[in-house]
């Protein structure tokens, strides 16, 4: 696995995003981000400076060996895709049944009463 591959994992997994969300952000595709993250292929230098911008980082973060600044805890990086995973099901289900939009509600005004507007919002975007 090349460094570029594996601070871009992590940068995604900060982000909660999976191949596809990365893929549209960064305006490639998502056999693209399969390659680079799989294969150990790296994106053109135009395609380097994107992504850096992207997520807000220097190209020599981008390619250098993640240090401990990007580096994140096997635990944390778990809890991140489980997070994720687990807001993609609530999505689906928000936006497939409507009939549990008020128990969804519900369980956002109990858990996150301050970001239930922002998580409907978010629940609410195509």
């Amino acid at each position: 696995m090349s460094d570029f591959a594996d601070n871009l994992r992590v940068l995604m997994a900060k982000r909660g995003w999976n191949q596809t969300e990365a893929a549209h952000a960064l305006s490639v595709s998502q056999a693209n981000i399969s390659r680079w993250l799989s294969q150990g292929h790296e994106p053109s230098a135009d395609v380097l400076i994107r992504i850096a911008r992207v997520f807000g980082i220097t190209l020599d973060k981008l390619l250098r060996a993640p240090g401990p600044s990007m580096r994140i805890p096997r635990a944390e990086f778990d809890t991140a895709i489980w997070t994720t995973r687990w807001f993609r099901q609530l999505r689906l289900t928000w936006q497939r049944s409507p009939k549990e939009r008020y128990r969804i509600e519900t369980a956002l005004e109990l858990a996150w009463p301050n970001q239930k507007p922002d998580i409907i919002e978010w629940l609410n975007k195509k």
